[in-house]
């Protein structure tokens, strides 16, 4: 399928899975930044610093992709200290913490590092009715 420039949106930034990256783009900005996104928010970082050296991001919302996994994968569970940890600390969690302070201590405005980081644990600390263990939004 041809995507049509008419069918594309500008885009602040990409969530991997599904992304499509030029060439040009790892040769100007680098690779991914595995130390402190070994799994999730890679794909995210690289076009922030994309965009920071005049790369354009857009989407295609006209090509559907499958993402094939089940929801238990995204399953947050938090009843015992070993899945909070597991959670907070795994390098495969895509809510591994050290990989989020990372991209909020880095890309988001100075003014709005703490809120950011206040609204993004006000969301996970949302305790559901089965206790706390829930399907993950984020």
């Amino acid at each position: 399928m041809a995507v049509r420039r008419e069918d594309e949106i500008a885009a602040d930034t990409l969530p991997g899975n599904g992304v499509l990256i030029h060439r040009q783009v790892s040769e100007t900005v680098g690779l991914y930044n595995a130390t402190w996104l070994p799994h999730y928010h890679a794909d995210s970082e690289l076009i922030l610093r994309a965009q920071k050296d005049g790369f354009k991001a857009y989407v295609a919302p006209n090509i559907v992709l499958k993402n094939d996994f089940s929801a238990a994968q995204k399953r947050v569970c938090l009843k015992t200290l070993a899945g909070l940890q597991w959670t907070l600390f795994a390098k495969k969690s895509h809510l591994y913490a050290p990989a989020i302070l990372y991209i909020v201590l880095k890309y988001a405005p100075w003014g709005q590092k703490l809120r950011t980081l206040t609204a993004l644990l006000g969301r996970m600390l949302q305790i559901p009715a089965d206790g706390l263990c829930w399907l993950d939004q984020f």
